[in-house]
């Protein structure tokens, strides 16, 4: 549930998925989470800005895609396959290169 490189400039862990808002509010320094469970039932995400609930959660989002190449974003894809998906269908890496 870790960052591969979660100990930048705190050299505190962090999570893969942070909230922006929520009852998770962190009010003065951030916890050190390397004796945490952050997978436990009763775990209080960790956020920025103190509301009753988060605004939007980490779930699933719809993507929509027509035209030539549409067919990479088809059925079920990991979040990070939707920059990829879209560097390769409007050609971007190869405009970058010049080819």
């Amino acid at each position: 549930m870790f960052s591969s490189k979660s100990f930048y400039f705190t050299g505190k862990p962090y999570t893969i998925l942070v909230y922006t808002n929520g009852p998770g509010v962190i009010a003065v320094e951030r916890a050190n989470l390397s004796n945490t469970d952050v997978e436990a039932v009763d775990y209080l995400q960790q956020a920025v800005i103190a509301r009753k609930s988060e605004a939007r959660s980490g779930e699933d989002v719809a993507i929509y895609a027509a035209r030539p190449k549409a067919c990479l974003f088809n059925g079920t894809v990991e979040q990070n396959y939707i920059s990829q998906g879209i560097n390769k269908a409007a050609s971007l890496v190869q405009r970058a290169k010049g080819i």
